[in-house]
């Protein structure tokens, strides 16, 4: 017995000996490039993007493209190119089967007033703490979503699942926006990770009862539903059941948002209402339920806001 203790001990030391001289010899040629650096170079975008990398430490992408490195050449000599994509929605497992398809934006104006309108209201004025990892910003989102045995496409404004980044939409139309639409679309990109917050954090019970509001008067629920046209609630408006949007409209059916979209929808309409209540209440007033709702809702906001010293003061 005391042998056979003896050569395992023997057996253990050596494997970490082993280990650690490999670890000494394994020393790359070449230093493996920062995918998320945003190089110095000319132009009024680029300098907009380096600036805000250089003062908050924060990527921007207009382009799915992070990079590209040459890893040599093959057995017939052809040169081997490695090319960093941003890949929304990729994360250490594989690739989430949610993300659907986007579309780059072309126009330089659009992306100049959207890395502007970020900068200004939120790198700005909210701790670094609650940043995303970076973000690229398109024309167009779309995630995947099952209906009737067929994959749809739904347009949304932010993803937020992939490990690199959310990518942010709307640049399409952001030339458009008014100020409120634009604090709005800030308030998308503010909204996952205190939505994730709030997740893990607000009594089920009390979340509950948010949700229960919505579901009043229907044993089934009204989350993540399909409403026929044969449905007396077919021609309601959403803010009247609750729901600040439908989640998809077909031709003869309406799709329901999920409670993870419902707080995300309070999230970012709480952050564009937050120093200005009154003006949602009164605006919202023939909204009941959306009211009752929100009320409810910025006790979850305020937890986190005091949690990470968010300040929506200005």
């Amino acid at each position: 017995m005391k042998t056979l203790y003896f050569i395992t001990c023997i057996i253990i030391i050596c494997f970490f000996a082993r280990c650690t001289n490999g670890d000494e010899d394994v020393v790359a040629t070449e230093s493996s490039p920062d995918w998320f650096e945003i190089k110095d170079r000319p132009g009024e975008l680029n300098q907009l993007l380096y600036q805000i990398y250089r003062d908050y430490q924060f990527s921007i992408f207009v382009n799915d493209t992070l990079g590209q490195r040459d890893l040599g050449v093959d057995a017939y000599g052809n040169p081997i190119i490695y090319i960093q994509l941003f890949d929304p929605g990729y994360y250490v497992w594989g690739t989430y089967s949610d993300f659907g398809t986007m579309a780059l934006s072309k126009d330089t104006l659009a992306m100049i007033k959207a890395v502007t309108t970020f900068k200004e209201r939120f790198l700005a004025v909210l701790p670094e703490e609650i940043y995303p990892r970076s973000l690229l910003f398109v024309d167009t989102i779309n995630s995947r979503m099952e209906y009737q045995y067929e994959m749809h496409d739904v347009e949304i404004d932010v993803y937020s699942n992939g490990i690199r980044g959310y990518v942010v939409g709307k640049l399409s139309s952001i030339l458009q926006m008014s100020d409120m639409e634009l604090e709005h679309w800030v308030g998308g990109i503010f909204a996952p990770r205190c939505v994730d917050w709030i997740n893990a954090n607000i009594e089920q019970e009390e979340l509950e009862e948010f949700y229960k509001i919505t579901n009043e008067g229907n044993g089934w629920g009204r989350y993540d539903t399909e409403l026929s046209e044969r449905n007396d609630e077919y021609e309601a408006d959403p803010k009247s059941l609750g729901f600040w949007r439908w989640k998809k409209e077909f031709t003869d059916v309406k799709k329901s948002v999920t409670q993870t979209d419902d707080l995300r929808d309070f999230a970012a309409w709480a952050f564009v209402y937050w120093n200005k209540k009154d003006e949602f209440y009164e605006t919202y007033k023939d909204f009941e339920r959306l009211i009752r709702k929100f009320a409810l809702f910025e006790t979850f906001f305020a937890a986190y806001c005091e949690k990470y010293n968010v300040d929506l003061s200005n």
